[in-house]
């Protein structure tokens, strides 16, 4: 029990608070590769969002970013997609890096 609390006294409330803004950006993509799946980065950059574009393989890796830009989502094309759903795009916790 920290030396503050007294017996008979709650303890203090420690509180975080997490806020966050939604903005609308139109992100253009890149058609999708005829044959083989490509991963996306959605990344931030100061006040700029913007997109990284994977290389189609076989085995897709998303691509690497540098250290001053913070991803914010991953996009997974399909080959000859024609759109993109909710469950090709994955939220990235802050600080996860792909």
């Amino acid at each position: 029990m920290p030396d503050s609390v007294r017996p008979g006294q709650p303890e203090p409330l420690r509180l975080t608070v997490v806020a966050s803004v939604q903005i609308d950006v139109e992100l253009p993509l890149l058609d999708a590769h005829p044959v083989h799946p490509r991963v996306d980065l959605v990344y931030r950059h100061g006040n700029h969002v913007g997109v990284a574009n994977g290389t189609p393989s076989v085995v897709p890796v998303p691509p690497r970013l540098p250290d001053h830009m913070t991803p914010i989502a991953r996009i997974d094309i399909p080959p000859c997609g024609l759109g993109i759903w909710p469950g090709q795009i994955t939220i990235l916790a802050p600080g996860k890096r792909p």
